[in-house]
């Protein structure tokens, strides 16, 4: 079993997307899935509250994703979440969430960013897109809403390349089973 953590102590930069976007394509794939929501907002379980940072998702985790925007709040949440990271020597990744799909400045900017913390950050860059939105109101994720050729064949390469990633960080890190 792998344990996957998604955590930032940053609101509103894609945690719960993230979660069921990956959760969605690991059960896509035959795996089973369990998400276990730790976030205090409970987004993916449905009610909010403040959020803190949850150090026992990272503390057992094979591999920690962080989600990210272009936001100056955001990149101080990154530098939180890496420094937790560090300090329990876990692999992780920065993904760039909410990025506009024709531009490079955000992802130009957030491995700049990125770099100095440092962090890895994911090949994989999750855009800005309405689907998102969309299928979150429907209580689905892009992937199960999309009747659109382009979108389902786009969502799958994101999901591809992010599910490549982190199998690739796990192997370095040493974490295979």
């Amino acid at each position: 079993m792998k344990k996957v953590a998604v955590t930032i102590n940053k609101g509103g930069v894609g945690k719960t997307m993230l979660t069921k976007t990956l959760a969605t394509a690991a059960t896509g794939a035959g795996l089973n899935v369990l998400i276990l929501d730790m976030d205090s907002q409970a987004n993916a379980a449905g009610c909010g509250q403040r959020r803190t940072e949850s150090p026992s998702a990272v503390e057992d985790a094979d591999l920690v994703l962080i989600p990210f925007w272009n936001d100056q709040d955001a990149y101080e949440g990154v530098a939180k979440t890496a420094m937790l990271v560090k300090r329990l020597s876990k692999p992780a990744l920065g993904v760039l969430n909410f990025a506009p799909p024709n531009s490079q400045s955000h992802e130009t900017t957030a491995r700049g960013v990125l770099q100095v913390i440092p962090l890895p950050i994911c090949p994989v860059v999750l855009h800005r897109c309405d689907i998102h939105r969309l299928a979150n109101v429907k209580g689905l994720t892009a992937q199960e809403l999309s009747r659109s050729a382009r979108w389902r064949v786009r969502l799958r390469l994101s999901e591809i390349g992010l599910a490549q990633k982190c199998k690739l960080v796990q192997m370095q890190s040493g974490n295979q089973e």
